[in-house]
Protein backbone atom coordinates (compact mmCIF):
# COMPACT_ATOMS: atom_id res chain seq x y z
CA UNK A 1 0.00 0.00 0.00
CA UNK A 2 2.88 2.21 0.57
CA UNK A 3 4.04 2.27 -3.56
CA UNK A 4 0.10 3.23 -3.62
CA UNK A 5 0.31 6.06 -1.42
CA UNK A 6 3.02 7.34 -2.76
CA UNK A 7 2.01 7.29 -6.36
CA UNK A 8 -1.40 8.87 -5.67
CA UNK A 9 -0.18 11.42 -3.59
CA UNK A 10 3.02 12.45 -4.86
CA UNK A 11 2.40 11.50 -8.74
CA UNK A 12 -1.59 12.30 -9.55
CA UNK A 13 -2.32 14.41 -6.50
CA UNK A 14 -4.90 12.99 -4.83
CA UNK A 15 -4.36 12.68 -1.00
CA UNK A 16 -5.29 10.21 1.50
CA UNK A 17 -7.94 11.27 3.68
CA UNK A 18 -8.96 8.06 5.40
CA UNK A 19 -7.57 4.82 6.59
CA UNK A 20 -9.84 1.86 7.67
CA UNK A 21 -8.14 -1.44 9.38
CA UNK A 22 -10.60 -3.63 9.85
CA UNK A 23 -10.84 -7.93 10.83
CA UNK A 24 -14.09 -9.36 10.06
CA UNK A 25 -15.39 -13.23 8.75
CA UNK A 26 -14.76 -13.00 4.84
CA UNK A 27 -14.87 -16.12 2.80
CA UNK A 28 -15.31 -18.77 6.13
CA UNK A 29 -12.04 -17.10 7.78
CA UNK A 30 -11.70 -14.33 10.11
CA UNK A 31 -9.24 -11.84 7.89
CA UNK A 32 -7.96 -8.61 8.60
CA UNK A 33 -7.39 -5.77 5.61
CA UNK A 34 -7.07 -1.97 5.42
CA UNK A 35 -9.24 0.51 3.37
CA UNK A 36 -7.29 3.62 2.04
CA UNK A 37 -9.26 6.41 0.83
CA UNK A 38 -7.92 8.88 -1.93
CA UNK A 39 -9.83 12.28 -2.39
CA UNK A 40 -10.21 12.57 -6.11
CA UNK A 41 -12.67 15.98 -6.60
CA UNK A 42 -16.35 16.56 -6.75
CA UNK A 43 -17.51 14.78 -3.75
CA UNK A 44 -15.80 11.64 -4.87
CA UNK A 45 -12.99 8.96 -3.56
CA UNK A 46 -11.21 6.59 -5.05
CA UNK A 47 -10.60 3.57 -2.51
CA UNK A 48 -7.99 0.52 -2.24
CA UNK A 49 -7.79 -2.16 0.24
CA UNK A 50 -5.33 -4.59 1.05
CA UNK A 51 -5.59 -7.95 3.38
CA UNK A 52 -3.00 -8.50 5.83
CA UNK A 53 -2.25 -11.92 4.86
CA UNK A 54 -0.22 -12.08 1.41
CA UNK A 55 -2.07 -15.13 0.46
CA UNK A 56 -5.73 -13.49 1.01
CA UNK A 57 -4.48 -10.58 -0.77
CA UNK A 58 -3.44 -12.19 -3.94
CA UNK A 59 -6.29 -14.47 -3.80
CA UNK A 60 -9.46 -12.01 -2.83
CA UNK A 61 -7.71 -8.44 -4.09
CA UNK A 62 -9.58 -6.76 -6.92
CA UNK A 63 -7.92 -3.17 -7.21
CA UNK A 64 -9.65 0.25 -6.22
CA UNK A 65 -13.28 1.56 -6.83
CA UNK A 66 -14.33 4.60 -6.83
CA UNK A 67 -17.56 5.99 -5.40
CA UNK A 68 -19.69 9.26 -4.50
CA UNK A 69 -19.98 9.59 -0.88
CA UNK A 70 -18.13 12.59 0.74
CA UNK A 71 -17.04 12.33 4.51
CA UNK A 72 -20.11 15.00 5.04
CA UNK A 73 -22.84 12.93 4.01
CA UNK A 74 -21.69 10.16 6.03
CA UNK A 75 -21.26 12.11 9.14
CA UNK A 76 -18.09 11.40 9.75
CA UNK A 77 -14.80 13.19 10.38
CA UNK A 78 -12.03 11.26 9.16
CA UNK A 79 -9.82 12.20 10.95
CA UNK A 80 -11.69 11.53 14.13
CA UNK A 81 -13.87 8.23 13.33
CA UNK A 82 -11.08 6.10 11.25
Amino acid sequence: MEAVQKFYEEVIGFPLVATRCEKTNLFGKERSYMHCFFEIGEDECLAFYQFQDEDDHTKYSTGGFVFKAPPLRWGLDFAKDF
